[in-house]
């Protein structure tokens, strides 16, 4: 189920025990900014830094995948362009690396 406040400009899906939550991007040049940035916690826990264009199915999708139903997602920021979402998710492995003895998020594999 999503619901989508109109007046604050936020998306909210929820599940069993798993949500999603972030800005809505502001209309304009929509086309070119259709990729979400997003952190998927396994409890407290950062197992992943990643992109999508469909925050709701890629929850399912790592829900289905890791047999992990209660994994949520925080869809970090509006919508952007993929090459700005690829470098976000470059720098965000990168600082997770440097403050975690060299290892990465456990399903971050590149």
């Amino acid at each position: 189920m999503i619901g989508i406040a109109e007046n604050c400009g936020w998306l909210s899906v929820r599940g069993k025990k798993s949500s999603v939550k972030g800005k809505v991007m502001p209309q304009g040049n929509r086309r070119d900014r259709e990729t979400y940035r997003y952190t998927l916690r396994d409890g407290r826990d950062v197992v992943m830094y990643g992109i999508t264009d469909d925050p709701e199915a890629r929850l399912a999708e790592h829900q289905r995948n890791h047999h992990k139903p209660n994994l949520s997602m925080t869809v970090e920021s509006p919508a952007v362009t993929r090459e700005a979402a690829l470098a976000w998710e470059r720098m965000r492995i990168d600082q997770y690396c440097r403050s975690h003895g060299g290892d990465r998020p456990r399903y971050n594999k590149v």
